[in-house]
């Protein structure tokens, strides 16, 4: 087994699937993308609920999961639309506690 970060994960001759990982994450998808498309999000098992506007995801891949479309956006939504991307990731960091309110 090798780790990824702190997160074990195991290879192609593993002994088994890898462990969902539990930093908390934050996914912010262009909703035409079409690269990674948003439609593929359910992929990562909606849950219920929500925090802050954002969709809540069961642990399948993450136990920590905020995922959002950004409607009009391709691929780079960081590029399409930098004040949405900043303010998202200000917000995601604010939350979990990395950034002061």
């Amino acid at each position: 087994m090798r780790t990824l970060g702190s997160v074990p994960r195991t290879d192609a001759a593993g002994a088994g699937p890898a462990p969902p990982i539990t930093t908390p994450t934050r996914v912010l998808r262009g909703g035409r993308d079409p690269v990674l498309r948003a439609a593929w999000m359910d992929r990562l098992r909606p849950g219920s609920g929500g925090r802050s506007g954002a969709r809540s995801w069961t642990p399948q891949f993450f136990t920590e999961l905020e995922a959002s479309i950004a409607p009009g956006a391709g691929h780079f939504v960081r590029r399409a639309w930098p004040q949405l991307a900043a303010a998202e990731i200000r917000a995601f960091f604010a939350r979990i506690g990395y950034l002061g309110g």
